[in-house]
């Protein structure tokens, strides 16, 4: 397996998908494909000075995994593109940039429903950011049955 060293390449190749493990012996660096290249020490000094980069978690017994905090940042997603599932509570955003809370049923002739009383049409969404952990709602975004806010 091959060495990869420098903050910048690391940083491009987790951007491209790539997962970051490490343990007290090795990091290592996943890629999408399945392949794998282990990462310089000095390099994981140098990347673990900057931990506001990173989400890190436990991904076994003495193994921690590093996600990129940007790779995280929800996505808009063109409606061209992916329709989110019926009846589930995502963000829009309408051609002039307007933003709601809303919903799409896909049914005979696929309809989006939004909290406007205009009529607009939808280039984009979003999915929701989970419930606040603790709270007693129902399954994140999943609308209860006859709920037509």
């Amino acid at each position: 397996m091959k060495t990869v060293t420098g903050v910048e390449r690391v940083l491009n190749l987790m951007r491209g998908g790539a997962v970051l493990t490490a343990n007290g012996s090795a990091a290592k660096l996943r890629q999408v494909d399945g392949s794998g290249a282990f990462v310089n020490r000095g390099t994981l000094r140098a990347l673990l000075r900057r931990p506001a980069l990173f989400v890190i978690t436990q991904s076994g017994p003495s193994e921690l995994q590093y996600t990129l905090l940007e790779s995280m940042q929800p996505a808009w997603i063109p409606v061209d593109e992916r329709l989110p599932e019926d009846d589930r509570d995502v963000f829009v955003v309408d051609e002039q940039g307007e933003r709601w809370l809303g919903y799409y049923e896909h049914g005979d002739e696929g309809r989006w429903f939004f909290c406007s009383g205009d009529q607009a049409v939808i280039t984009h969404w979003m999915e929701m950011p989970p419930p606040p952990v603790g709270t007693t709602t129902q399954a994140a975004g999943h609308r209860a049955e006859g709920d037509r806010r």
